[in-house]
């Protein structure tokens, strides 16, 4: 594999991570699917207990739960964004993610600022399928919790 290969697969595996956050902020559920594998796991490894669910099902089900029928308003910011190439089917990453929120309200904008509510760390496994580029495993470890007890 040569340096181009590998800085093509680095560009696809980054546009994993802005999507992600997009689709989680726009609600768009469907979208935000189709960036995972189909046996893929999320899981927040800190605080615990181990936060986990697999497939698409599970991930639709924790959407659901967690960010459309939240009470805050959120948008997440992407830091530090770093990718490994591990070969021509395989990559992983890091990244800093930092999600500012809001009231969710009626959604109308802008909304008054609550603050942040975390800073995490992302560490990501990333493979290729026959559609392209997929996240196979994401584990958040969340460093700076508004909610930290």
């Amino acid at each position: 594999m040569n340096e181009l290969d590998k800085m093509l697969i680095e560009r696809e595996c980054h546009r994993l991570m802005v999507d992600y956050n997009i689709y989680n902020d726009t609600l768009d559920i469907e979208a935000f699917l189709t960036l995972w594998t189909e046996d893929c796991v999320f899981s927040r490894v800190v605080p615990e207990p181990v936060f986990e669910v697999s497939g698409h099902d599970g991930l639709r089900a924790a959407m659901d739960q967690i960010i459309v029928h939240s009470d805050r308003l959120r948008r997440h910011l992407l830091v530090n964004p770093r990718i490994i190439v591990h070969g021509p089917d395989r990559a992983e990453g890091f990244c800093i993610g930092l999600a500012i929120y809001g009231p969710a309200g009626d959604r109308s904008l802008p909304v008054a600022m609550g603050g942040v509510e975390l800073v995490g760390e992302y560490r990501d496994q990333y493979r290729r399928t026959p559609e392209g580029w997929k996240i196979a495993r994401r584990e958040l470890t969340r460093v700076i919790d508004l909610d930290a007890r």
